[in-house]
């Protein structure tokens, strides 16, 4: 499945197996074919995916929102970074 990401500094696209997102109704694994939805991610909690190599990858989300179609994902986040914001 394919991840684009996209943050005020910069867009990214990712081959994937799976993504893990926290919302304030419960934690979500994504995986090819998921039924197609739109969440809001949970302030200040990790987004996780594991790229097709087996490498998996952590984002620190100051707030966003994540599309879900069944053979993609769209990620628009706000990314924390070392100083705090």
């Amino acid at each position: 499945m394919r991840l684009e990401l996209s943050t005020p500094t910069r867009t990214a696209t990712y081959t994937i197996a799976w993504l893990e997102v926290n919302t304030p109704t419960g934690n979500y694994v994504i995986q090819q074919g998921h039924a197609p939805t739109m969440l809001v991610l949970s302030p200040h909690e990790e987004v996780r995916f594991r790229l097709e190599n087996g490498k998996q990858e952590s984002l620190l989300v100051l707030h966003g929102i994540v599309r879900i179609m069944r053979t993609h994902a769209v990620l628009v986040i706000q990314e924390s970074n070392a100083t705090g914001t």
